[in-house]
């Protein structure tokens, strides 16, 4: 299953993606409260035994909530770990598709993210397989990502908060129709690549400047030529 289809508008300015005329145009007498079991399968990961290691270090993506602190993208394709065939087969760890909404349930819960491709998670995951035809998975990761204080108030549990999976089949979430989802996913998007294109020119001058100033304050051949005076001066 791969994303929702929307059309990527990073070519339009930053003030061209105004909400507020669209979210005007909306009827919401058409939006419906559904629970999110009844238009995802709600699937909990899998941990194969770390003292068998041909369960582990071979080509399947395997990711655990640290995967995603400070994650601000919205895809992911890897984590720091993978495991085998043999790893998944031995195990309660579930190879779920492209476009799966991986929601983390536990320590902490909310950290959120799309799998890129083919991904596997550990059981501190509740992650979401969409039905297109029901949803737009992007969607519904936009209202998860803007409700993370509400599942984590769902939390129970006393070494730490976790949210079950029955818990999480039945939280309900408004849910226009499937073009409107598919919209409003376009437009949040764009924002994303925006905001994604502004860090990454961010990085680029700030790469720039430490160069320049290694280059003329620090490696700079005629330093010692040059005359140290006092701030004051």
């Amino acid at each position: 299953m791969e994303s929702c289809n929307t059309e990527s508008s990073l070519d339009l300015p930053l003030e061209s993606l105004s909400l507020q005329p669209f979210l005007q145009s909306l009827h919401k007498e058409q939006w419906q409260e559904v629970r999110l079991g009844e238009v995802a399968e709600i699937i909990s990961g899998g941990t194969p035994k770390t003292s068998i290691p041909e369960y582990w270090n071979g080509e399947i993506p395997w990711l655990t909530p640290k995967d995603l602190a400070g994650y601000n993208h919205i895809y992911i394709s890897k984590g720091e770990r993978f495991i085998t065939k043999l790893g998944l087969k031995n195990s309660s760890a579930t190879l779920m598709p492209k476009g799966t909404i991986l929601l983390s349930s536990r320590a902490p819960i909310g950290y959120v993210a799309i799998a890129q491709n083919d991904i596997c998670t550990n059981q501190g995951f509740k992650s979401l397989i969409v039905n297109p035809k029901q949803a737009c998975n992007l969607f519904v990761y936009y209202w998860i990502k803007d409700n993370v204080k509400y599942l984590q108030s769902l939390g129970t549990g006393t070494t730490f908060e976790e949210i079950s999976k029955g818990v999480v089949q039945d939280i309900t979430i408004p849910l226009p129709p499937l073009t409107i989802q598919q919209k409003i996913a376009e437009i949040l998007s764009s924002f994303d690549d925006k905001i994604d294109l502004l860090h990454r020119q961010n990085k680029t001058l700030e790469s720039l400047a430490l160069t320049l100033f290694r280059h003329y304050f620090i490696d700079n051949p005629k330093r010692n030529e040059w005359e140290e005076k006092p701030l004051s001066e």
